[in-house]
């Protein structure tokens, strides 16, 4: 075992491997997958990360402790160690070329696009997506989709409510798309009819659109390069996969070309059977 899965096991008090069956059980993310130097800053780096751990490790080890509580607290330390900053229009340049050119050269290839949001989180990253969307696509033209396996991210997502401040991130061409009610941002109801969230990950299905981004960047370098793979198999050919500027670098080995104008936006995909 190496140093930091010895430390991980001993902060976690010997109970890492039971915890991380428990989180691919209930949240469907696999903790174990991830860089085990990551795990240990985030804890160190986010008290309230600590204090979910020592929760559940007193639930673990009581007797008799309810599978509910123990299923909740589970949910609350994976959604901390997993997720960071987040707001809408991350990566602007990404989501500029979507509306400039990447989302016009798909429908004219494509007549009905599916268009996925891996990880969706608290739903600012799919919000944004569709926003582009019904600003470049005719209506009834595209389906988008939002996978999220932690309930309490998934429901927060498909509610679409923010703190007013996250305004400031949307531009102006967008105000359309929302509304603002006292002090909090909402996401129109058309916006919303857009969007279908899934709880279970659509490995089978294929799509003209992936957008992982910040997916890659925690995992091992192994399961770092599986899991690109995965994502481009789930691009169908003549699609874009996109992931962060900073994970590009995964899909060197791989056959998917990056647009050279922006960084992390590939065109890869596969052949439908």
């Amino acid at each position: 075992m190496a140093g930091a899965e010895r430390r991980l096991d001993a902060i976690f008090g010997g109970r890492f491997g039971q915890v991380c069956r428990l989180a691919e059980e209930i949240t469907g993310y696999r903790l174990g997958d991830l860089d085990p130097d990551y795990l240990v800053h985030r804890l160190s780096l986010r008290p309230e990360a600590g204090m979910a751990l020592n929760v559940l490790k007193g639930l673990l080890e009581a007797s008799g402790s309810r599978r509910q509580r123990i299923e909740d607290a589970v949910s609350k330390l994976v959604e901390i160690l997993l997720v960071g900053t987040t707001g809408f229009f991350r990566h602007p340049e990404q989501f500029e070329w979507l509306r400039k050119q990447g989302l016009t050269k798909l429908a004219e290839r494509f007549r009905e696009l599916r268009l996925l949001s891996m990880g969706s989180s608290t739903g600012e990253e799919v919000w944004s997506l569709a926003m582009v969307a019904a600003d470049v696509l005719a209506w009834g033209s595209y389906k988008i989709y939002a996978y999220e396996p932690i309930e309490s991210l998934r429901k927060s997502a498909q509610e679409g409510r923010y703190e007013r401040i996250k305004i400031n991130e949307i531009d102006n061409i967008y105000n359309k798309y929302i509304k603002i009610d006292k002090s909090y941002l909402i996401v129109s109801v058309d916006l919303k009819r857009s969007v279908e969230f899934l709880a279970e990950p659509p490995m089978d299905q294929r799509f003209h659109l992936v957008m992982a981004r910040n997916w890659l960047y925690y995992l091992r370098g192994e399961r770092a390069r599986e899991w690109a793979e995965r994502l481009c198999g789930m691009v169908m050919l003549g699609g874009y996969l996109i992931v962060a500027p900073q994970e590009a670098g995964y899909l060197d080995s791989l056959e998917a070309e990056e647009i050279g104008e922006v960084r992390g936006v590939f065109n890869c995909g596969e052949a439908l059977p």
